[in-house]
């Protein structure tokens, strides 16, 4: 790895240990050969503790002869023990940063970074290394953070080169000279060129550098840094000093079309703190320009509007109520929210028929919201409407009257109604409802829908069980394990081991007969005593030699669609080298993690492929079982997928969620969507959340190449994982 570097660093001072008898760590060495992955983890720690060159030798060794990751972490964990120790530490702290910036597995590779964090003496110099290091983000990026824990007045300078290098800019007093943001400034004074290091980690550092800028630099990094999170952290920074032209500034910048939207939000939020609801007219106008203001702009300044619950500002949104483009309407509809005037709920009733789904569901939410009850005979005539046409306010319009009608026993009794019939989203909505709302008279409706044919319907009735932490719902779903497969089967396991902390996984037999010797005296388990079996649970999954995962996420399901980004951005190169060596393109590297985890799936297992650009493509009409020939197919399928066109996401998931039986989607992309129905990334995890509200799809997100927002959210939302590959 960076060997030479060590060169750099002093020799550790410290005095030698104490030298144990050689037979000591023979005989602890011996034990842990007899049995190596399931030797017991204090072996390790024994041996760490004897604080010896030989000692980190041995277990170094060992590190070499074991294959789990669990005894590998252990090894890993041990190796800040030697910080400090003549002879050791630096061969120590080479193999934490060997293995932070080189391992395959997450696990090792969050381990050996946390070890350097916990080493005092030579830790910080290692941190740095791999912050600045080609590595996973992740690591590089939690590096920082410990580095940053214990930072000084001499890290500045490095902290500054990581950030990168001031640019040379304009005297802030000469406003009648200043440029406005976007034009081109004279060669003499063009911007040096930032290090190319990753945003996440230039935003960790910002706050420690933003007090010794002068507002020169600030307003330069406003206007045109290429993070759009630091652009608007420092004009809040500005904001924070009282600058004299920040007003200007920011006008400049909510106006300016070309800007990004994060910086437009931020130029907003600043305005809406200096000017108050004096800037309610130019929010409105700007609100009004759907081919101008991006979504995210739109909703924040309505929210900002909002916030002020000043009747000035709320007379202006009135106004607006009703009329006007869809886009026109959400935004009055979201600055009216906090209004007081009698007639909003006249307003709202009547936004119920709006045409637009967008409008209809946000005015049913702000009902619920503000508490309407008497908007109740309004939902109730809309439900009846929507369920004759399996509209796609039905979760909406049951969740609204649920919190409105809460304990009306004649409400309850419709949801049992509406968790047995044939309209899924009405059926999955009333069961949550009635989970929501708990008690052991609804025991019979889940146990009934936990046999239901949707795998969705039988996962909420699961969710309502586990709620109810009785022996009954146990039993139930002891009975229910028999029936199901793949990510079913591991709901049902992972519900009951929330509710007796037993070990028996996804074994139905075994947990029939636990249950048959203890369900008299059964108690569902507390919350601490679970915290400790699942820090043992995670033990054992970590000495599992094998694993499916894809992108190190594990891919616990029977029915999983993977969706592939190949737009012609996939075709750069990855910098990351622990990737099987690191300069492969994206394309390369995301075919070889798919065929690795279409290998490794179970037999059992039914999925497709799903690649996108311009356009969706499919390996399959519908899907495939993980048979021999299939995966031979799959492969040679994958091999042919080549990298152009632009990036349709929200096409692609749509796509994936057309499959009515999936439940694990994991989507894979390197760039913003930028073709397609619809690009704007927050109208994309509006989507996604209001198809999966009520299917409980789990989502994972790959992001290659940087870090992107929208799978961020989309996995943050459905309870998916998230990974970031650069």
């Amino acid at each position: 790895m960076i060997h030479a570097l060590l060169l750099l660093l002093p020799l550790s001072l410290a005095p030698a240990a104490h030298v144990p008898a050689a037979d000591e760590l023979s005989e602890l060495v011996a034990q842990l050969e007899l049995r190596r992955d399931d030797a017991d983890e204090a072996l390790v720690l024994q041996v760490a503790e004897l604080g010896t060159r030989e000692a980190l030798m041995a277990l170094l060794e060992f590190y070499e002869q074991v294959h789990s990751v669990f005894m590998k972490r252990e090894i890993v964990r041990a190796l800040s023990r030697f910080d400090g120790v003549q002879d050791a530490e630096q061969p120590a702290l080479q193999k934490l940063m060997d293995v932070a910036v080189g391992a395959r597995e997450q696990e090792l590779r969050e381990a050996a970074v946390e070890g350097l964090g916990e080493c005092r003496n030579l830790g910080r110099d290692f941190l740095r290394m791999i912050a600045s290091y080609p590595a996973d983000e992740a690591v590089r990026e939690r590096a920082l953070e410990l580095h940053l824990k214990r930072a000084g007045e001499a890290d500045l300078p490095w902290y500054r080169e990581l950030f990168g290098a001031p640019p040379v800019v304009e005297d802030p007093k000469d406003r009648g000279r200043r440029k406005k943001p976007g034009r081109k400034q004279d060669a003499s004074q063009a911007l040096q060129q930032p290090i190319a290091a990753p945003e996440a980690l230039r935003l960790l550092v910002f706050p420690v550098l933003v007090d010794s800028m002068e507002d020169a630099e600030l307003l330069h990094l406003s206007a045109e840094d290429r993070s759009l999170e630091i652009r608007a952290v420092a004009l809040h920074a500005l904001n924070g000093r009282g600058h004299a032209a920040l007003e200007e500034i920011a006008t400049e910048l909510l106006d300016a079309i070309g800007s990004p939207p994060e910086v437009r939000i931020a130029a907003a939020e600043v305005l809406a703190d200096l000017r108050g609801a004096e800037i309610a007219d130019h929010f409105i106008t700007l609100a009004k320009k759907q081919e101008v203001t991006p979504e995210r702009l739109r909703r924040r300044m309505a929210e900002l509007l909002a916030a002020m619950e000043d009747p000035k500002v709320d007379g202006k949104t009135w106004k607006l109520l009703g009329r006007g483009k869809p886009h026109q309407r959400t935004f009055a509809l979201r600055a009216s929210r906090n209004s007081n005037n009698s007639k909003l709920v006249g307003k709202l009733t009547g936004g119920l028929r709006d045409k637009d789904p967008e409008v209809s569901i946000l005015a049913i939410e702000i009902i619920a919201e503000r508490g309407f009850t008497q908007a109740v005979p309004h939902l109730t005539k809309e439900l009846q409407r929507a369920e004759r046409k399996e509209s796609a306010q039905l979760p909406a319009l049951v969740m609204a009257l649920t919190r409105l009608r809460a304990e009306d026993p004649e409400w309850r009794a419709e949801l049992v109604r509406f968790a047995t019939g044939d309209s899924r989203g009405l059926r999955n909505a009333a069961l949550r409802a009635l989970a929501q709302s708990g008690g052991e008279e609804h025991l019979d409706t889940f146990v009934a829908a936990l046999d239901h044919a949707d795998w969705s319907t039988r996962h909420m009735a699961l969710r309502g069980l586990e709620q109810l932490r009785s022996p009954a719902s146990v039993e139930a779903i002891i009975a229910r394990m028999a029936e199901e497969r793949g990510r079913m089967l591991n709901e049902c396991a992972n519900a009951l081991w929330r509710l007796t902390g037993q070990p028996f996984r996804k074994q139905p037999a075994a947990w029939r007969g636990w249950w048959r010797d203890n369900h008299s005296t059964w108690e569902p388990i507390p919350a601490e005593s679970l915290a400790e079996l699942e820090r043992e649970e995670e033990k054992r999954r970590l000495r599992q030699l094998t694993r499916v995962e894809f992108f190190g996420i594990r891919i616990e399901s029977t029915r999983v669609i993977f969706v592939i980004d190949v737009s012609g951005s996939m075709a750069a190169r990855l910098h990351s080298r622990y990737v099987r060596g690191g300069g492969q393109t994206r394309i390369d590297v995301a075919k070889e993690e798919l065929k690795r985890a279409i290998d490794a799936l179970d037999a059992a297992t039914l999925y497709n492929i799903l690649p996108f650009s311009s356009g969706v493509m499919s390996w399959l009409d519908g899907v495939a079982g993980a048979t021999e020939h299939t995966r031979e197919e799959a492969h040679e399928y994958v091999e042919r997928l080549g990298a152009g066109g632009g990036t349709n996401l929200y096409e692609a998931i749509e796509v994936a969620f057309d499959d009515p039986d999936v439940d694990t989607i994991v989507i894979l992309s390197d760039g913003e969507p930028s073709v397609g129905p619809v690009i704007q990334p927050g109208r994309i995890r509006e989507a996604v959340r209001r198809w999966n509200e009520h299917r409980g799809i789990k989502v994972h997100c790959i992001a290659v190449g940087g870090s992107l927002k929208v799978l961020e959210w989309i996995a943050e939302d459905s309870g998916g994982d998230y990974v970031r590959f650069q």
